[in-house]
């Protein structure tokens, strides 16, 4: 089991929000929530009801990369190496709606949540979103916001880890997940099978949570890809850490293929988000 359990891991850039430091009107750098960074010349997205987007997180992915020992342990990952290297990867969904913009039916109408990349970052007063984040916060308050107050806005920094499958994890034609999901299924005795599982849940639950870019997501319910989804990469996950809530502690994901990654096309990202 622990060979199994080794051949599976996957490297992850693991993602820290520093809560000491009030960060919401620096534009450019890697936060959660805030004022978003966000080109004049482009349509800021809305929801169906034409209400500005909330931002969840941007990466300055410049920021994200400058350390040499990660960026080359991620050059040499084989799913990592994907990721661009800069530019600005923003992440916003509807903060004035009780689901925070889920939407349950396909293809997805992407009015409750989106992802944007700008390759790159140009420094200018007219490229910080002020105007919606004010038009925002004259609608939105506490109750309704989701995993941050408008009034909440914190730094990113990155590391790595490595992240295990957790018993919830859709096989999406991976070899090792089809072993992983056969072992845990069909080879565990009756008599030492519950003990097992609990601990490779716990191992799980330990090592996946937190914000991150790669790796296994923090699953708090069932997987939301099915079985043939090519949408196998996570892209971001925001999780219920410090001043992060997401209802009853759960997390939040956006997942992508790795031909759209390659492409840097994100129009076709899922997201999720389950609590407890």
């Amino acid at each position: 089991m622990i060979d199994l359990l080794k051949k599976s891991e996957r490297l992850t850039i693991s993602l820290s929000a520093d809560e000491s430091i009030d960060v919401k009107d620096q534009a450019y750098s890697s936060k959660l929530g805030g004022v978003a960074y966000f080109p004049k010349e482009q349509e800021y997205p809305r929801n169906k009801d034409g209400q500005p987007l909330a931002l969840i997180a941007q990466l300055n992915l410049s920021e994200i990369f400058a350390d040499s020992s990660l960026a080359e342990a991620c050059d040499a990952d084989h799913v990592l190496k994907y990721y661009p290297r800069t530019g600005m990867l923003s992440f916003f969904n509807d903060a004035t709606d009780d689901l925070m913009g889920l939407e349950f039916k396909e293809p997805f109408s992407k009015t409750g949540y989106r992802v944007v990349y700008f390759p790159e970052i140009i420094k200018s007063d007219d490229n910080v979103a002020l105007a919606e984040f004010n038009e925002l916060a004259e609608i939105a308050n506490d109750d309704c916001y989701g995993a941050l107050g408008m009034d909440q806005s914190y730094l990113i920094t990155s590391s790595l880890k490595y992240t295990i499958p957790s018993l919830e994890i859709a096989t999406l034609d991976d070899e090792n997940l089809f072993k992983f999901h056969d072992y845990t299924e069909n080879q565990l005795d009756e008599e030492s099978g519950e003990d097992v599982m609990e601990a490779l849940y716990d191992q799980a639950s330990e090592v996946c949570q937190g914000h991150a870019i790669g790796g296994y997501p923090m699953l708090t319910q069932s997987d939301p890809r099915h079985e043939n989804d090519d949408r196998a990469i996570l892209l971001f996950q925001l999780d219920s850490v410090g001043d992060v809530m997401l209802g009853d502690c759960g997390s939040m994901q956006f997942f992508i293929s790795e031909e759209d990654l390659k492409n840097r096309d994100f129009s076709n990202v899922l997201y999720d988000w389950a609590c407890c």
